[in-house]
């Protein structure tokens, strides 16, 4: 009998990596299967700052564009932000403030 151990078995893991052809999808955007939507960018990790990839820790700075960011990118100005702050504030202001009007002072006399 033979006394050494069975071969152990190592774990593999395959990930897909899908191939862009630029010269093809240029010259004919008609062949461009439409049930096929496109592909989001890879979700950047949580831990990590979106602007920089610099390590955050536990609680990084969570943005309305939906993005984590370090504290020096934690800024809308600093990370490019693309959430519209403006058109926000003036949704929420109406939102929250009634409509005013004027007591008709015609026919009291």
């Amino acid at each position: 009998g033979s006394t050494a151990p069975p071969p152990a078995k190592k774990a593999r893991m395959t990930v897909a990596v899908p191939s862009y052809d630029g010269a093809a999808a240029s010259s004919s955007p008609a062949a461009v299967d439409p049930a096929v939507t496109p592909v989001k960018q890879p979700a950047v990790a949580a831990n990590r700052c979106a602007a920089c990839r610099k390590k955050v820790g536990l609680l990084g700075f969570r943005c309305r564009c939906e993005g984590t960011f370090c504290s020096v990118h934690r800024y809308s100005e600093k990370h490019d932000c693309g959430f519209d702050y403006k058109a926000a504030g003036q949704e929420q202001i109406a939102k929250h403030n009634p409509l005013v009007v004027a007591d008709k002072m015609t026919g009291r006399i």
